[in-house]
């Protein structure tokens, strides 16, 4: 027998790196401080208040945690895209198909979910610059990449639409669209979203072999 294991590494394994890890240990480390005025200290650079213990869950969705582990009606599993009461819900304060529903466990693990859908090796997905790592992550852990379209700041951090229009090219699968933005905190408008759609729409007609190209938010 063996003496020890070895298991390599899978591709995809190899191909995931988070950069944001680097920066959130370092803010964790530098954050356990105490304020010297007495008032209490809420971190911001984290991006997640609640590690800070500042922003507690409302009793409301305590007791409905507790009432359903207490009821011993959720102690199985459950369907992976959600409970069907909860799509229902979602469906109905959204006005769309309960078919079209997928819950899944928080932002990272439905956009792993989304992308993972889209994205095959050699495709790419355009994501603005500047914008959140973590879809260029995924996209590298599938053998994908991202090209990277300008976000304006003389218009509000309004997309550059010619400069995302230039980025397109026949392996795009998608075009991310970050609304409110991470890190720059704009909110596109109606009328903004309605031209990033138009393009889209543009350049599928154009290319009707090529796979659809879809604009997520």
């Amino acid at each position: 027998m063996a003496s020890e294991w070895n298991l390599p590494a899978s591709a995809k394994s190899i191909r995931t790196i988070n950069p944001i890890r680097a920066i959130v240990d370092r803010v964790l480390a530098a954050s356990t401080g105490e304020r010297t005025d007495g008032k209490e200290r809420i971190p911001l650079s984290l991006g997640d208040p609640t590690a800070f213990g500042n922003l507690p869950c409302p009793k409301e969705l305590v007791s409905a945690i507790v009432s359903s582990v207490e009821g011993r009606k959720n102690n199985g599993y459950i369907a992976a895209n959600g409970t069907a009461e909860a799509k229902a819900a979602i469906a109905t304060a959204y006005d769309v198909d309960v078919d079209d529903v997928v819950i899944g466990s928080g932002c990272s693990g439905v956009l792993e979910l989304a992308l993972t859908a889209m994205l095959d090796e050699g495709t790419n997905m355009l994501v603005p610059k500047p914008g959140f790592p973590l879809y260029q992550v995924i996209a590298d852990s599938h053998g994908a990449s991202v090209k990277e379209y300008r976000l304006d700041p003389a218009q509000g951090w309004e997309c550059d639409l010619a400069d995302m229009e230039a980025q397109i090219d026949a392996n795009t699968r998608g075009i991310l669209i970050n609304n409110p933005s991470n890190p720059c905190g704009s909110v596109f408008s109606e009328a903004h979203l309605q031209k990033i759609c138009e393009l889209a729409e543009k350049v599928r007609s154009a290319t009707p072999s090529s796979p659809p190209l879809r604009s997520t938010n």
